[in-house]
């Protein structure tokens, strides 16, 4: 782009469901919303955004707009006629999307890596097979030149109109930040609209957070400092609230897990304050179970289980463990690894040992003991091939003693 920014087109090649036809769909990322979409189907994705990439279309196709809607009909611009019509736009919501982009390393070498969104409102352009190519000649190369361009338009706004008040990005493109006011809807459900060639680095910003959030908890941890846990609790806050992209569910995972296991031997709170926490903890839990970055929905239903147990939810805790468990045996190779971590359950060792330990706890705290004991022999077992060594493994060894 003008600024340097780097774009990404795509092309997918789709098949229709009905005439098992197929085409190419050559398309960018234009929008990417912060958090799932609050209403399905979502209005902006219905009729604000087909609006506003009309009009971005109308300007990106031609170099001269004006003289484009006066004398250059979209065939002749695109170079086609008779039967070879003109590449039809598309506007295609994907939720959950994996993308990639584009960093460089200390020799300026380009290198793929990928983030995740929520939602992805891509925009592009759809080419139908044709027996002779040299029918689409002119329309690729105008479509490729076009698609920079509503990238560019989509860069500018976001840039320059970011702020509150009339005409501002998020107004326009009717993002859940514009359409629910503070308090409608919970903070960490009000997502905003990233032009897609620049969310990549916002994106990236929240990852940096994440990563200095980490580093003063463990240090916080380690010197037992009630104020630097503090410290890193409100930035994982302001993540939970305010981030965008894999860092959110890193987030809420990490922030329920310090003040379950921290809030009352560390920063002091008191059994009331504790169990008051319990609500507004499972209820980030159960949002984190809706984002399916490296496991860690499963990571959140883990967590859930526990927080369930403390308050003697037992059925409930019960339903999460056996959801977190059916994530794990998910076929996932499908999702790239991510900048923060990996698809493959093998490599996230603590979230199956965690899901079954409490699993065991459960059987335990039911009365059926052999079964428990049973299952706390296997959990130990693999615990030992991995070589790994965690409290859930202390849980275990607790129920095979007793």
């Amino acid at each position: 782009l003008s600024d340097g920014t780097w774009i990404l087109m795509l092309g997918e090649a789709w098949r229709e469901n009905q005439s098992g036809k197929e085409f190419v769909y050559w398309y960018i990322d234009a929008l990417n919303h912060t958090r799932h979409f609050h209403l399905k189907p979502h209005p902006s994705v219905q009729f604000f955004l087909p609006r506003l990439l009309q009009s971005a279309a109308f300007l990106s196709e031609s170099s001269d707009p004006d003289a484009c809607a006066v004398s250059i009909s979209r065939e002749a611009m695109f170079g086609v006629s008779g039967d070879a019509k003109a590449p039809q736009i598309a506007i295609h919501q994907q939720s959950n999307n994996h993308h990639a982009a584009i960093g460089f390393d200390e020799d300026g070498n380009g290198e793929f890596y990928f983030m995740w969104s929520p939602e992805t409102v891509r925009y592009g352009y759809i080419f139908h097979e044709v027996e002779d190519i040299s029918h689409y000649e002119i329309a690729i190369a105008v479509a490729t030149a076009s698609l920079p361009k509503v990238a560019e338009t989509l860069v500018d706004g976001f840039s320059n109109f970011h702020g509150a008040g009339s005409g501002s990005f998020q107004e326009i493109t009717f993002a859940d930040d514009y359409l629910y006011k503070a308090g409608a809807i919970e903070h960490f459900a009000r997502g905003k609209f990233i032009a897609g060639p620049i969310s990549q680095y916002i994106d990236f910003e929240s990852y940096r957070l994440y990563e200095k959030v980490d580093e003063i908890q463990d240090t916080a941890l380690a010197k037992r400092s009630a104020d630097s846990l503090r410290l890193a609790l409100n930035g994982y806050q302001e993540i939970i609230s305010r981030g965008s992209g894999l860092a959110i569910a890193y987030s809420i995972n990490r922030y329920v897990y310090a003040m379950q296991n921290y809030g009352g031997s560390i920063l002091g709170l008191s059994p009331e304050e504790r169990a008051g926490f319990h609500d507004y903890g499972a209820q980030l839990l159960k949002y984190s179970t809706s984002l399916p970055v490296d496991f860690e929905d499963a990571n959140a239903f883990s967590a859930l289980a526990l927080l369930e147990i403390s308050r003697n939810k037992y059925q409930d805790a019960l339903a999460a463990v056996n959801a977190g468990i059916s994530i794990l045996k998910q076929d996932r190779s499908h999702i790239p690894d991510s900048l923060m971590g990996d698809s493959n359950p093998l490599l996230n060792p603590h979230i199956k040992l965690e899901l079954f330990a409490t699993r065991a706890e459960l059987l335990y705290r039911a009365g059926e003991v052999a079964k428990a004991k049973d299952l706390s022999k296997k959990i130990l077992e693999e615990a030992i091939s991995l070589e790994y060594e965690g409290p859930e493994i202390k849980k275990v060894k607790w129920i095979l003693a007793h």
